[in-house]
């Protein structure tokens, strides 16, 4: 009794234990477990507030219990053989001094810590940084401003002579002699710089006048003057486009019928500025031909498309009821803003509201429209301007119908303070009467007298276009807009960006109104270059994690450090507030004061949890600055409120460095030498600098490639010890960064030259600074259009600073094969803050080494042991997202398809199905991207939690078994699954897009791969309703080394004798080297498998195609002695040899058995039979063969590590899915894909300092159509274009 009493004591004491340490852990929460803090209301009752508590704490001892159990009861030693901690601690090691030795961190990161102590900036060197930004985009705008005005002051001359001298002569742009055009890459189509050519709709009103011709000697002094001018334009008041340069549109119509509609929202915003309140009704009753309801839909798509976001609009379609677009109270009971979301909302509306065979109730369709113009407080106060487009044939089901919508229209108007402008869009038929036109002539002119109806308001008559055709409908359109009050303005007008169709580049317009007097003639406008004028931005020096935006004076964000290059990444623009791209507490007060103020600055501190779980507060100080006379206003952002001042570098010339230009024809000081497919040299590193290190980035992207003259220039400034060059255009911190980046490079390269060390696995080695300065070795030439603070293995080592950070493996495009990237940050150390805090280190720089697959594959197995290579055990490392980094097989010649981003819930799913569920170890993201306005989901892993995971010991699955924990010091994690039976699992993948399958919800303990969601707006307020935190820049796939020059005359760098390594181990993972296994069949093993050269056994099977498309080289004797396979090629020859006899010797029998038959089968037919023979037997055609040779070949859509698609659409309800079966990598992904074409020749894209690929390959191209319209056109019979009475 006394034992049991003792026992039971002792056993209630350590559960008391017990629960006091976990109570302890609900007070202070272990190391990487997120806990949120429980907020309690002051009006709780005592007695209710201690259950509360009572109930939290056994909560959390639960939690303990099961954390226990999961965590530590299991050995680490679950395999016979393997250690899972011991390996992950000996990984660290080996990474860490990696690094540190062969990559130089160590080093480098001395040289910067001898440097003395940063010293804050003052508040002072914020203004005048923001403000240096300011005025440099303020001077740029003010240059074109003039040349517009200058322009516009030679129209008015030409209108003055115009009245007495006509000039209406039309050039159409589609008759353009194509022997006088030349296809030029800015402009990207065939162009004539001397002449304009106009668009002009079919019937010009008597004395129109045209500039057109005369004014061609502005526009191209105004280009010849500032380069970066797209296109020039000059649209008159009678609806002549005149455009510069001349060029031909794409188009199957005559001169008549080309209708363009690129400057038409331009020309109405300029014209009239005043915001417009529009209402589009659609009559869908008294059952329309599909002809008629085309034409309806166009017409209402085309006026929706002229509206600006500042203007008003909604859509209703009427037959015997009224039909509203949805659900919303703005669309059905009021007006939208006109943004490109909204538009898109309504534009699926027109598209899809239904005809009907009712006869139209013409008196409640315009009752509902003018009832919706009726809540705009704006028209209550006669400070807005409104109209209603009414899109009929005008049948009448009584003729008591005009009476009654007269009635109605003159009981509104009234009501309604503004005047409402009635257009009408009569839609041709073939049993049109004239009551039917005198109906829509009635509405549109409101003549309420007609129909006694009396009326004390003096009202705008509207216009009727009576039209069968849309080849007129943008001028048509522009007609009812004239019919508005103009404003008498001359201030300049800026577009919000957006995608030109012709050039394929993203444009801002600046218009300016012209004006005879209080005349108004016309608007005059250019597209200015996108890129061009947020250069300072998109290349603004982030050191120390500060950043620089720009925004409108409505807030929409032109230029955000999450956007992607506007030069490399054109596409069609989402135009996002500011207050959403700035996803942070309390950021609506930072927006108010930005765009009410001309200047200033604001400390922004919110909490928040960061990745270790722990509740931090955060500052940023934000100091702005208002682009005088523009609408535009700069934004720096600091976080943490530090500012410090660059470095300051010893005055003394850098090392032995050589511009990177080694391709360059008088560049051969250095020896060259081929590193596989592009020239490099061992003797000294090279210097890069990218378009972040110039004054003007857009210049030396877009200008001339430098010649030696000019790289001789850059050197003599960087390596002057006296600092008396003349700078040659580089910004002023990047001859501090060259000089202390270069320290490194003899380290490299007697690391690199020792015999035995890991040099034979390094592909090349790197650092870069935030400056845009590349040192790298072996030298090597790289396209200038290389930017290497925008790839993943400078992105991703500044989210793990201090860690050694490992990419997913890619395909290196100069030549090497598949590799991984090693990485690491270099930092400027900091003292303690005056309260004796510790401050962050700035990262000033960051290191890179590329490596092969094979070696971390090798690196596996050495630390883990033979066990890693049995059948029913994977080894494995994985990323911080979930990519695999190693894997089996990664170097097994079995597996077919690339190796890039391949996530752990498609290779591994059962495993990721588990560890789900552990939310303190991985958990799901959600992030915002607003460069496609999609929601990207991806999975985030604690690099901090220090215990194995494992379901080990759990009872749970004992077919498969695994251990998982992070190996520190790194953004990696060791994994190893034993597997002993088949026990399927999935996670739920969509096997055609990135779409997401279910976007409704996220659930965390839900196993999918990294998908993509629409991001969700609200049209009546404009917010973003999914609220989730800004998604990173998506790393860049492009550019890299120049791989445009022959280098097979050229030496090896690095001679690496494969034939002479003996097994697999010294084979694996050497640089330029495979382990040949398989025959050319990929199935047949070799017997005795052999080391070789990659082109010659790319992934291990003899003479398999490389994805690089080179021809492999002929193998040599030795190679083919070594390859002898079985003799089973020959046994199987002789069985197919008989196989062939019998079935001969069965033909012929049967040819000798049916012959006297054959005399009675039709000649026709036999003659079929025989064509259809042919048909079968017949080889493709050469053209198809190499279709299907050059199908791998065909360049794909980059990918980033979120995956994203640039031109994602959600799949309609109901498509397949293979419900975890796919990985959600295309099976053709490298790092070769994605380049834009323009510069495709010149550079191939490259993998080298680089990234994984980003982006998903493109969808099928749809079959062509037979005839190309343009958006919104049918094809269809016409007997009169269109009669309009305005």
């Amino acid at each position: 009794m006394l034992d049991i009493a003792s026992n039971r004591a002792s056993a209630m004491s350590m559960l008391t234990m017990f629960s006091i340490c976990a109570l302890a852990l609900v007070v202070k929460p272990a190391i990487g477990l997120k806990t949120k803090p429980v907020s309690y209301a002051h009006n709780v009752d005592s007695k209710v507030l201690a259950d509360m508590r009572e109930k939290a704490i056994q909560d959390n001892l639960l939690l303990s219990l099961r954390e226990s159990r999961l965590f530590n009861s299991a050995s680490a030693d679950f395999l016979k053989g393997i250690n899972i901690r011991t390996g992950a601690s000996q990984l660290s090691s080996h990474l860490i001094n990696l690094a540190r030795t062969d990559m130089g961190a160590e080093k480098l990161q001395a040289v910067y810590s001898q440097l003395p102590e940063p010293e804050p900036g003052p508040a002072a060197a914020d203004i005048q940084e923001v403000k240096r930004l300011a005025s440099h985009i303020q001077a740029k705008l003010h240059r074109y401003a003039g040349a517009l005005w200058r322009t516009c002051g030679v129209i008015e001359d030409m209108f003055w002579k115009h009245l007495h001298d006509p000039m209406t002569t039309v050039t159409p742009c589609c008759s353009l002699d194509d022997r006088q055009l030349t296809y030029s890459l800015k402009f990207g189509a065939p162009v004539n710089l001397n002449a304009t050519c106009d668009i002009a709709p079919s019937l010009i009103e008597p004395f129109a006048f045209n500039p057109g011709r005369n004014v061609t000697d502005a526009f191209v002094s105004n280009l010849q003057s500032h380069p970066s001018i797209k296109w020039q334009f000059f649209i008159s008041k009678d609806g002549i486009h005149s455009e510069y340069p001349a060029h031909k549109f794409a188009s199957e119509h005559d001169c008549s019928g080309y209708d363009d509609t690129r400057h038409q929202q331009v020309f109405l915003s300029t014209a009239y500025p005043a915001a417009k309140h529009v209402v589009l009704l659609l009559d869908v009753g008294g059952r329309p031909s599909a002809h008629q309801m085309a034409l309806s839909r166009a017409a209402a798509a085309r006026l929706l498309a002229a509206l600006r976001h500042s203007d008003r609009v909604s859509v209703l379609a009427v037959s015997e009821r009224v039909q509203r677009p949805a659900a919303r109270d703005c669309l059905r009971h009021g007006l939208s803003s006109a943004t490109s979301e909204a538009k898109f909302f309504l534009d699926n509306f027109i598209q899809t509201c239904r005809r009907s065979s009712a006869p139209t109730n013409h008196t409640l369709g315009l009752e509902a429209a003018f009832d919706l113009l009726t809540r705009v407080p704006a028209l209550r106060e006669r400070s807005g301007q409104a109209m209603i487009v009414y899109i009929s044939r005008g049948v009448l089901s009584s003729l008591f119908d005009p009476q009654q919508v007269m009635k109605v229209m003159a009981r509104y108007q009234q009501s309604i303070n503004a005047s409402v402008v009635v257009n009408a869009f009569g839609i041709a038929s073939e049993s049109q009467n004239s009551l039917e036109r005198d109906f829509l002539e009635h509405i549109t002119g409101q003549d309420f007298s007609r129909y006694n109806i009396s009326l004390k308001k003096w009202l705008v008559p509207g216009c009727l276009f009576v039209i069968n055709a849309t080849d007129q409908l943008s001028f048509q359109v522009g007609k009812m807009f004239d019919k508005l009050n103009s404003t008498m303005e001359s201030q300049h007008h800026f577009s919000l960006p957006y995608w030109d169709p012709v050039s394929k580049d993203l444009v801002v317009s600046v218009t300016q109104p012209c004006y005879h007097v209080d005349y108004f003639i016309g608007i005059l406008g250019m597209d200015l270059h996108l890129p061009d004028l947020v250069e300072d931005l998109t290349y603004f020096s982030q050191i120390g994690g500060r950043y620089a935006f720009i925004v409108d004076d409505h807030g929409y964000t032109l230029m955000h450090p999450s956007f992607s290059r506007p030069l490399v990444e054109p596409r069609h623009p989402f135009h996002s507030d500011i207050s959403s791209v700035e996803h942070r507490p309390g950021f609506a007060a930072v927006r108010r004061l930005v765009l009410s103020t001309s200047s200033g600055s604001q400390v922004l501190r919110y909490r928040t949890w960061d990745q270790r779980g722990f509740n931090v507060t955060v500052r940023v100080l934000y100091t702005w600055q208002r682009v005088q006379d523009f609408p535009y206003t700069v934004c720096i952002a600091y976080p943490d409120e530090r500012r410090d001042r660059p470095p300051q570098a010893p005055k003394t010339p850098p090392p032995d460095l050589v511009y990177h230009r080694i391709d360059l024809g008088r560049a051969r000081q250095v020896k060259l030498c081929r590193q596989f497919r592009h020239m490099a040299t061992m003797s000294s590193a090279s210097l890069f600098l990218s378009a972040t290190a110039f004054l003007s980035p857009y210049d030396h992207l877009t200008g001339f490639e430098p010649s030696y003259r000019v790289v001789q220039g850059y050197m003599a400034y960087l390596t002057d010890p006296t600092w008396l060059i003349a700078n040659p255009g580089l910004k002023q911190s990047v001859r501090n960064d060259v000089a202390l980046t270069s320290r490194v490079a003899a380290l490299w390269r007697r690391r690199l030259a020792q015999p035995g060390s890991s040099g034979r696995y390094i592909v090349r080695t790197f650092v870069a600074t935030s400056n845009g300065v590349l040192v790298a070795y072996p030298g090597l030439p790289l396209d200038s259009w290389f930017e290497p603070t925008r790839r993943s293995w400078y992105l991703r080592a500044l989210e793990h600073p201090g860690r050694v950070v490992l990419s997913s493996p890619y395909l290196d495009a100069g030549g090497a094969g598949y590799i991984v990237t090693l990485s690491q940050t270099i930092s400027r150390r900091h003292h303690r803050k005056d309260d004796g805090r510790p401050q962050n280190d700035t990262v000033v720089a960051v290191m890179g080494m590329d490596m092969t697959i094979g070696y971390f594959y090798q690196l596996l197995v050495s630390v883990l042991g033979g066990r890693c290579q049995t059948p029913e055990v994977t080894c494995f490392l994985l990323d911080d997202r979930g990519y695999m980094i190693s894997h089996p097989e990664h170097v097994s010649p079995w597996r077919e398809g690339p190796v890039e981003q391949q996530h752990v819930s498609s290779k591994e799913p059962l495993l990721a199905n588990h560890i789900l569920s552990q939310q303190q170890f991985v958990s799901k993201i959600q992030c915002n991207r607003y460069t496609d306005n999609t929601v990207q989901r991806y999975y985030q892993f604690n690099t901090s939690m220090p215990d194995v995971v494992t379901n080990v010991g759990s009872g749970g699955d004992h077919c498969k078994q695994y251990q998982i924990v992070a190996i520190p010091g790194t953004n990696v994690f060791l994994g190893v699954v034993n597997q002993t039976c088949d026990n399927p699992a999935f996670c739920a993948c969509s096997r055609f897009d990135r779409a997401c399958l279910n976007c409704e919800r996220m659930e965390a303990w839900e196993c999918e791969c990294p998908c993509e969601c629409p991001l969700r707006t609200d049209l009546c307020t404009e917010a973003v309703l999914d609220l989730h935190p800004t998604c990173p820049v998506v790393p860049e796939a492009v550019y890299g080394p120049r791989v445009d020059r022959d280098v097979s005359h050229l030496p090896d760098c690095a001679p690496v004798h494969c034939q002479a390594r003996d097994n697999s181990s010294q084979c694996i993972g050497v640089l330029g080297c495979e382990w040949c296994q398989l025959e050319a069949d990929g199935q047949t093993r070799l017997t005795r498998p052999f080391c070789t050269d990659m082109e010659r056994c790319f992934r291990g099977v003899l003479g398999a195609a490389s994805p690089y498309g080179d021809h492999r080289r002929g193998l040599s004797d030795g190679d083919r002695l070594r390859s002898t396979s079985s003799p089973v090629g020959p046994v199987a020859g002789g069985i197919i040899a008989a196989f062939v006899s019998l079935a001969l010797a069965v033909l012929c029998y049967r040819h000798h058995v049916t012959g006297r038959y054959r005399q009675a089968v039709p000649l026709a037919l036999e003659e079929e039979d025989e064509e259809a023979a042919e048909l079968e037997l017949e080889p493709p055609p050469p053209a198809a063969v190499n279709r299907l040779v050059l199908a791998p070949l065909v360049p794909q859509a980059a990918l980033s590590p979120y995956r994203l698609n640039p031109g994602y659409r959600r799949p309609a309800a109901g498509t397949d899915s293979d419900h975890g079966y796919s990985t959600m990598t295309p099976h053709d992904d490298s790092e070769a894909a994605g380049e834009p074409e323009r510069v495709r020749a010149a550079s191939p894209a490259s993998s080298v300092l680089s990234s994984p690929p980003a982006g998903p390959p493109p969808a099928p191209a749809p079959a062509a159509p037979l005839t190309m319209l343009q958006p919104h056109q049918i094809r269809a019979e016409a007997q009169v274009h269109a009669v309009d009475a305005c």
